[in-house]
């Protein structure tokens, strides 16, 4: 058995192989480092991706009682009280949005990598392309887009006794 492997690793030494042989072995091995490399990348970013790292020299981080006093409603001046005994509130929390197309980006971007997870281990084998595809489509049905909650005209009235009232009967249609 020994001689046999003798020969065969004597077969097999770089001076006995021919220019294509060599030149396969070459891609092979760069292959092989494209892998690893690939594989130490995305281990670093799995490391990286499960949380911060404990920091012995890092203060313990306290909560910013600042922006808790911002958040609660308060009135500074007429106006103020106005629209918070009208029930718009300070920060924009109560009634219905005037603007929902201000946070569609950040809203779709939030959905797209939730579903992009999902819709992966639903139908592998997919492309990006194809994933983005049906997503979009996803999103114009999703009651997470703003798009696609009630919201109140940009030009609405704050008081509700100004305006015009329709007939009664108009809500019933021409023939109801």
């Amino acid at each position: 058995g020994d001689p046999l492997l003798a020969l065969l690793a004597e077969g097999t030494s770089e001076k006995n192989k021919t220019k294509f042989e060599k030149m396969e072995a070459k891609k092979k091995k760069e292959k092989e480092e494209r892998r690893k490399k690939q594989r130490d990348e995305e281990a670093a970013a799995a490391t990286a991706a499960a949380g911060p790292r404990e920091d012995p020299l890092m203060p313990e981080l306290t909560e910013n009682l600042n922006r808790q006093m911002s958040m609660e409603e308060d009135a500074s001046d007429i106006d103020g009280a106005i629209d918070l005994l009208s029930g718009g509130g300070g920060g924009g929390g109560g009634g219905l949005e005037k603007h929902p197309e201000r946070r569609q980006k950040a809203a779709y971007a939030e959905f797209e990598e939730r579903m992009m997870e999902q819709l992966k281990e639903e139908l592998p084998g997919l492309k990006r392309s194809q994933y983005k595809e049906r997503i979009f489509a996803l999103w114009k049905k999703s009651p997470e887009n703003p798009m696609n909650q009630q919201t109140e005209a940009y030009n609405a009235k704050v008081d509700g006794g100004g305006g015009r009232q329709p007939p009664a009967d108009a809500t019933m249609g021409l023939f109801g």
